[in-house]
């Protein structure tokens, strides 16, 4: 049987890894404090890490009082699980960790396959068509625009990063890929291989010719200035304020809705996801060849979903 005290230790040994993963010290606090719940919630029931279950796990994450407290309890709960097996190899743990993969009733379910409930607020079709016919005279800005509708990346990742992908000759052009490091995140698989189409080639290669003369200090701005100057235009005509944040939120919300699966979503825009998730959707290879992973989870996953529902086609029909 496995002890409190021990499980304790693996905790304090743990959470100088999750601080390598985690930027803030709030979500590092946050995290200890549901691992905690959870051995809170063993010790109360008289219950060992090797005796657990999935209906174990899965009730201490059903008894969270929101949806939101349930998707973190999955992602903190499994990373512990993982950690104590990686240490211990209990078959227990095991099974409940490949539930996930196969199970659609795995209680780790919520933090892989989790559905919106609300959908963000973002823009319309039209309105974004608007934004286009706008920006015309301002081909910089419009290919910025353009390029954050497509992608639906951060300021930092559409200037300073892609900037970076140019200088180490990351950018396929004739494959139409996009080789770009995450920001937000500090772990080894931090970068991403995204498709562009055919259809963004004229703004994309604009752009990036662009972002390379762009070496100002606080260059990461340009697309969020530029829209504060807009401010008062885009309030005119289209009846709302528009800025980076709000052109992600509206990529999104409009996959989502296309029924885009929301792992690819994740991966596409950059959001914190199981690298496991998408590589199951393929023939699994060893991680040594990480790279040939995403080039295959880019052409046979995400390009596929894209170009068959991405809204940047009637945008620029």
């Amino acid at each position: 049987m496995q002890g409190r005290g021990l499980l304790v230790e693996y905790v304090k040994e743990q959470i100088p890894l999750v601080k390598e993963k985690k930027k803030s010290k709030l979500t590092v606090r946050q995290y200890y404090y549901r691992i905690k719940q959870f051995l809170q919630y063993l010790n109360e029931r008289g219950l060992s890490i090797d005796q657990i279950t999935d209906f174990d796990v899965k009730k201490f994450i059903e008894s969270a009082d929101s949806k939101y407290e349930e998707r973190m309890r999955c992602y903190a709960v499994k990373d512990f699980l993982e950690f104590v097996y990686s240490k211990t190899f209990y078959e227990n743990l095991e099974r409940i960790l490949k539930s996930a993969e196969i199970s659609k009733y795995s209680p780790f379910r919520t933090s892989v396959l989790c559905d919106r409930i609300k959908p963000k607020y973002g823009l319309t079709v039209e309105e974004m068509k608007k934004i286009v016919e706008l920006t015309e005279f301002e081909p910089s800005f419009q290919a910025g625009l353009v390029c954050s509708m497509w992608f639906g990346w951060r300021p930092i990742e559409a200037t300073v990063k892609l900037r970076q992908s140019l200088k180490k000759e990351l950018i396929d052009f004739e494959g139409r890929k996009v080789t770009i490091e995450t920001a937000k995140r500090k772990d080894p698989d931090r970068w991403r291989v995204i498709p562009f189409p055919e259809l963004l080639d004229d703004y994309f290669r604009y752009w990036c010719r662009f972002v390379q003369r762009l070496y100002w200090k606080n260059s990461h701005m340009y697309l969020i200035t530029r829209c504060r100057r807009w401010y008062d235009k885009f309030l005119k005509e289209i009846g709302k304020p528009v800025s980076p944040v709000i052109i992600r939120r509206t990529v999104e919300t409009e996959l989502q809705i296309r029924q885009v699966p929301q792992p690819v979503i994740d991966y596409f825009i950059g959001h914190k996801l199981r690298a496991e998730i998408l590589e199951n959707m393929i023939e699994h290879r060893p991680m040594a060849e990480r790279y040939v992973i995403k080039q295959e989870i880019c052409e046979r996953v995400i390009r596929p979903e894209l170009e068959k529902k991405h809204f940047l086609f009637e945008v620029l029909r």
